[in-house]
């Protein structure tokens, strides 16, 4: 049984031309271009080498078989890249750049070598460039987006056939000496070195389309700018947790906060400081809450914590550890001026002998802030029983 090299190296040639088609295509789709344009780099680098190797028969054997590693060099440069930049947020560091200069030596040192020589050579640069990537994406990687341990587990298989490349054409030198290479063992060498690595950039796209649905997944659940969960995940949230609570017969508590003339803190300062304001008082609650407690942000400058097992004495203490929190947090105008805000909070403790829908526990909460706001603000109100036959008024800004 033989494989014929030249035939491997045209499916390969048009493998990378298919992926860099789909890659050049989604220029306008929603996919990070920062992290996929060295992918396509790749494709067409990867694309340009196999061309010249295709080209030996035409050309000098030395001068195709530089071209085409150059090309491949180039491309697997830029897919590190890619990598790192897709699992660190960063470039390769200088050490990575100084191994490919010095790499370049050995490869122009072996322009005057024989067949073997070469192949050897260029398999042994090329897999060690493929190892700061692989290392990478093993160690820091396989945990980020399943499909990315596909790149992971491919990377590994490249640099694999690449040194076993580099051994069986050192130790059966006549197979690598006219570039056909027809033997079932030097083919089988090249196939896992260079399909791996085409394997390596299929997963690298599918890795970039599941970040993507991460991303929108969590948009569709979170609010943007503060990060806490938004009205409709937090209504969610609630409704389950009261249900749940019931069931149990357990209590438990809701929080309503609302920032005190936040308004003159937007005309003052400007809707840019007002958002930086809003993220760092969503940062100080989130520093005071358990990791079972939910915070979500029910729009403008109003807040809501449930707490799923919350009683009366632990929610008074935490409602107070949340209002001084945001009290003496500082906040910063453009010009570098520190003021403070303050907030009223509402507190609502649901025993397991209310009967509360989801909608009238909320208004009950929200009654308890429109007191807290009325005597004042910067406190904390406790609902009363009584609230509940009360009309709801509604709350001043």
């Amino acid at each position: 049984m033989l494989l014929h090299t030249p035939t491997l190296l045209l499916v390969l040639l048009l493998g990378f031309a298919l992926l860099g088609v789909q890659l050049w295509l989604t220029r306008s789709a929603t996919l990070p271009r920062r992290e996929l344009r060295p992918v396509e780099w790749l494709c067409w680098s990867s694309m340009t080498g196999f061309g010249f190797f295709l080209a030996r028969d035409w050309m000098p054997s030395s001068i195709a078989s530089l071209l085409g590693m150059l090309a491949l060099a180039a491309g697997v440069t830029c897919f590190t890249a890619a990598v790192f930049q897709h699992v660190l947020q960063r470039l390769p560091p200088r050490a990575y750049w100084v191994l490919l200069g010095l790499m370049a030596l050995p490869v122009l040192g072996s322009l005057a070598a024989d067949g073997a020589v070469r192949v050897s050579v260029s398999c042994l640069v090329l897999a060690l460039l493929l190892l700061p990537p692989t290392w990478v994406a093993l160690r820091h990687g396989w945990h980020n987006e399943v499909s990315f341990r596909i790149v992971g587990g491919t990377l590994c298989v490249t640099v694999l056939g690449l040194l076993w490349r580099t051994l069986d054409a050192w130790w059966h030198p006549a197979d690598y000496q006219d570039g056909q290479q027809d033997s079932l063992r030097a083919g089988l060498t090249f196939l896992f070195a260079f399909m791996g690595l085409l394997g390596s950039a299929f997963g690298f796209l599918l890795a970039s389309f599941e970040r993507v649905a991460q991303k929108m997944r969590r948009l569709a659940s979170v609010d943007g700018l503060t990060g806490c969960f938004n009205h409709n995940t937090t209504q969610a949230l609630f409704a389950h947790s009261l249900e749940r609570a019931r069931r149990e017969r357990l209590p438990m508590s809701l929080l309503m906060l609302d920032l005190d003339h936040f308004k003159q803190v937007n005309d003052r300062y400007g809707h840019p400081v007002g958002d930086h304001v809003l993220r760092e008082v969503a940062e100080a609650v989130r520093r005071c809450l358990r990791a079972s407690d939910v915070f979500g942000r029910l729009g403008g400058e109003e807040f809501a914590v449930i707490l799923p097992t919350g009683d009366d004495a632990g929610t008074r203490v935490l409602a107070e550890r949340i209002r001084t929190a945001i009290e003496r947090t500082d906040m910063r105008s453009d010009t570098g001026q520190v003021f403070h805000v303050t907030v009223s909070i509402g507190m609502a403790v649901i025993g397991p002998q209310l009967v509360l829908t989801p909608n009238e526990a909320l208004h009950w909460a929200d009654k308890a802030l429109y007191q807290a706001k009325s005597q004042g603000r910067n406190r904390v109100v406790v609902a009363d029983p009584w609230m509940l036959n009360t009309t709801i008024a509604e709350v001043p800004s």
